[in-house]
């Protein structure tokens, strides 16, 4: 899916990978069970960074190869809204933090690999912005678990210059 707006010089898309029900560790970190184990970061996540070189059109109608072959589609963010079903189990909720700023940094330096672009907009993959939805009140204090979860995403940002935080 995406979603994008035009304007006379410019178009903004933002593209939607979902996993509903997904856990944190299990299914976005890069290293989950030492790569063994196709996950959404090996099934999603990676092939659609790449696909922006190898077949943008793939990712929004209008991003296509311009002069000299050149592709006139950029990433220029992340939006992350996950967080709900880590709040089931206490591993996952403890773990939180850590696997967000890992799974994080992890995406920041994948998006910066991808394009030579990136090094005259961004100084480091560090820069990259990032925008963390927190989890719901229906979850952030329906369960015990979800105070745990939403602290360690308000934590994440207020640690990271280049992040911002967007309640829910």
């Amino acid at each position: 899916d995406y979603y994008y707006t035009l304007t006379d010089d410019e178009s903004f898309s933002m593209i939607k990978i979902a996993a509903g029900g997904s856990e944190l560790h299990r299914d976005w970190s890069r290293y989950y069970n030492d790569c063994i184990e196709p996950n959404t970061w090996s099934t999603n996540i990676v092939r659609r960074l790449r696909s922006i070189e190898h077949e943008p059109e793939t990712l929004h109608p209008l991003c296509h190869k311009r002069h000299n072959n050149e592709v006139d589609c950029h990433w220029m963010g992340i939006v992350w809204f996950q967080g709900e079903s880590d709040t089931w189990q206490t591993i996952n909720a403890e773990t939180y933090a850590i696997g967000l700023t890992g799974f994080l940094t992890s995406l920041r330096q994948e998006m910066y690999r991808t394009k030579e672009i990136y090094k005259s907009i961004f100084r480091s993959a560090s820069d990259i912005p990032i925008v963390v939805v927190g989890i719901g009140k229906w979850r952030s204090w329906d369960v015990p678990l979800g105070p745990m979860v939403l602290q360690a995403q308000k934590d994440f940002v207020d640690s990271d210059p280049h992040a911002a935080f967007v309640r829910t």
